[in-house]
């Protein structure tokens, strides 16, 4: 077809051969591979029983397209069984932000063909999981994303990824989030054009109140076109955060001992911290508890008024 220096023999998984005389003589049989089998959109049945059982009454098929070879990075997920040897049929590869994927048997309509029960169409059930699968992870035109902030202080960062008609990045639409706390409470928030890549608009929004938050997303493009909503959210626990993560947190606790005036002492140190001990200064606290009446200053004072008062009413020659 000559696609081997095209976009679309660069999104194959296998790599496109020239057309020679090769041909595949005879009836084949399609066997899927462990990697097939793990797959949970290739599965048709319940039970692995009942689906080797389903494999094993699969028709022959006798249409295969020979590729060149299979790229790095590609998995094939079910082979042609051709006597001895085996070509693969079903080859998939993450391509871009999506997924690629090749069939190589090209009269697979036989196994809608010769169903034994009319009422089941396999065939049709893995075409639909197949698209499905294929585009589970294509990318919406807006995509939001939630960072909670590393102390625990209730900070949260929104961001909202906005792509246009053509799913090019896009950097003049209006972003804006509204977001409901626990109490039922809404606050919307204006997002700002990040920084660090084209399309990406970010938001800071403070979380108060331990509970569950909802965030919805309204985007309008330069042309005044709103945008399907996207809806995300995260819960906000403070007190469960330590138990998320069970390792040391050593930078952290290096940033506390800074701004405490403290020092950060590691397992490999502590000999050595203990052997300097002696020569450290330690700063005593003791408490001292002074009544105020016994200050002289205070005496001075109250002694100061009574003689201001008496000399005041002397000089106004009142008793």
């Amino acid at each position: 077809g000559g696609y081997a220096r095209t976009p679309l023999g660069e999104m194959l998984p296998v790599y496109v051969k020239p057309p020679t005389s090769e041909r595949i003589d005879g009836a084949f049989k399609l066997r899927w591979t462990r990697e097939g089998m793990l797959e949970s959109w290739t599965r048709l049945r319940a039970t692995e029983r009942d689906e080797e059982v389903r494999i094993s009454e699969m028709p022959s098929f006798r249409s295969l397209t020979v590729a060149g070879g299979v790229k790095p990075g590609a998995v094939v997920l079910a082979e042609a069984l051709i006597g001895e040897e085996s070509r693969p049929a079903v080859v998939t590869q993450r391509f871009g932000k999506g997924r690629s994927a090749a069939m190589m048997i090209g009269d697979l309509w036989q196994w809608s063909i010769s169903r034994p029960e009319v009422e089941r169409d396999d065939l049709a059930t893995f075409w639909r999981q197949t698209l499905r699968w294929l585009v589970a992870e294509t990318p919406r035109h807006t995509d939001v994303s939630i960072e909670e902030g590393q102390h625990g202080d209730g900070r949260v960062l929104l961001t909202a990824t906005v792509r246009n008609a053509e799913f090019q990045a896009d950097d003049d639409a209006t972003v804006e989030f509204q977001v409901t706390d626990p109490n039922g409470e809404t606050q919307k928030l204006t997002a700002d054009p990040g920084d660090t890549e084209p399309g990406r608009y970010v938001a800071e929004y403070w979380a108060t109140v331990s509970g569950g938050y909802r965030v919805s997303t309204r985007v309008v493009t330069h042309d005044n076109e709103v945008l399907l909503p996207r809806d995300a959210g995260w819960v906000q626990a403070p007190e469960e955060r330590e138990f998320r993560d069970l390792a040391v947190q050593t930078d952290y606790l290096r940033q506390l001992a800074e701004r405490s005036g403290g020092e950060c002492v590691t397992p490999d140190s502590v000999a050595q911290f203990v052997e300097t001990l002696p020569t450290r200064r330690v700063p005593v606290t003791e408490p001292w508890v002074a009544p105020l009446w016994h200050q002289a200053w205070v005496f001075a004072c109250a002694v100061g008024c009574l003689c201001a008062e008496w000399g005041l009413r002397r000089w106004k020659g009142l008793s």
